[in-house]
């Protein structure tokens, strides 16, 4: 049996006194201890929300771990007749509850709704972006400020724009180095923010990441903007650039791992020794050399004492077939496409084994 964690067992009891639930994503992942959605962590909480008798639309291995989802009950732990589904009652698409960023309770919905089937994968949108995500972070200026304060802040805090706007519902623009220079070629006299202000593209939260890209290149920076229609985050190239490196390093790491790994073992096993760590049963596979083996088929060849003795490594074995095992573990998530699996002591671990193999 899963252990069911306390605030999931809250929910639990709200849900049957027939109140309503949301919470991010983010925050049902930290009630297990947990910042992504692995394999083995989705198993996990899968478990536990069956145990409680619960399950989330949308579910909650979609969109990014921003997203809120909203804690429903399963059809047999909910006596009563079927009630209005979450789509038409409103708050059950993910949309943010209107008073802030924290798990919530309203009132009523007591019905129940059969789920409904949902993909495991997750959408790769723009709102997946720390960068998109960072509300508390936007500097913005007022129209009516002088541009002297504003380069000044720009100055102090290293920004290439500001957003300008009176709250941040209402967007009158944006202000940047480039927009100043523009006014003042013109000929303008750019001594308030609204001399020199350009317009700014504003993106949905939900929009899809790789089309989202080409407007950013294009415009050099967006603000993206969440289901309560509030500026959550602004996004510029240099964003897109750090997050291509995130999302490349672990495929490069691996690669490179996994290279060092075949010619360690093609250089010291023969063909015979290698074709034995195939998996048994498995007929429709030729394994002539160590690229046609699995990672899973790395860890059960180096398994093996005499295997590991030919390799003459020199350091302890238990542990680096335990580390090997770790990494197989990081690469299914990565090499499954999961957009928020791998943390960043996940790659330390790719990196420790490429160290051990020089």
């Amino acid at each position: 049996m899963t252990p069911i964690p306390h605030q999931l067992l809250a929910v639990q009891e709200d849900i049957a006194a027939g109140k309503r639930r949301w919470a991010k994503i983010k925050t049902l992942l930290s009630w297990f201890g947990q910042k992504g959605r692995g394999k083995h962590v989705v198993q996990t909480i899968e478990e536990a929300l069956d145990e409680a008798g619960l399950f989330t639309r949308p579910a909650f291995t979609s969109g990014g771990v921003h997203d809120y989802i909203e804690f429903k009950a399963l059809p047999e732990t909910v006596d009563g007749p079927a009630a209005e589904s979450a789509d038409s009652r409103g708050g059950g698409d993910g949309a943010k509850p209107a008073d802030g960023d924290r798990s919530e309770t309203i009132e009523g919905g007591d019905g129940r709704d059969r789920p409904l089937p949902e993909g495991t994968g997750s959408k790769f949108c723009i709102g997946m972006l720390e960068a998109a995500n960072r509300p508390d972070e936007i500097l913005t200026i007022k129209r009516d400020k002088t541009v002297e304060e504003a380069t000044t802040l720009m100055m102090m805090h290293r920004y290439s724009q500001l957003p300008v706007t009176q709250d941040m519902r209402r967007i009158d623009g944006m202000i940047s180095w480039r927009s100043m220079g523009r006014a003042r070629a013109r000929g303008g006299a750019c001594e308030h923010v609204r001399d020199c202000l350009e317009p700014v593209r504003i993106l949905e939260q939900d929009a899809p990441f790789f089309e989202a890209v080409d407007t950013i290149a294009e415009q050099e920076v967006v603000l993206v903007r969440g289901k309560d229609r509030t500026v959550t985050g602004i996004v510029t190239t240099s964003d897109l650039s750090r997050e291509y490196h995130r999302k490349a390093a672990p495929f490069l790491l691996l690669e490179e791992v996994e290279d060092s790994i075949r010619i360690l073992i093609s250089r010291n096993l023969s063909v015979a020794e290698i074709r034995k760590a195939k998996k048994s049963g498995d007929d429709t596979r030729e394994v002539e050399d160590a690229g046609d083996l699995t990672f899973g088929e790395y860890v059960r060849l180096l398994e093996d004492r005499e295997n590991w003795r030919k390799l003459r490594l020199g350091i302890d074995r238990k542990l680096f077939v335990g580390l090997l095992n770790d990494v197989r573990e990081v690469r299914n998530d990565v090499m499954h496409f999961r957009p928020d699996s791998s943390e960043p002591e996940d790659l330390d671990k790719v990196r420790m084994l490429r160290s051990l193999l020089g």
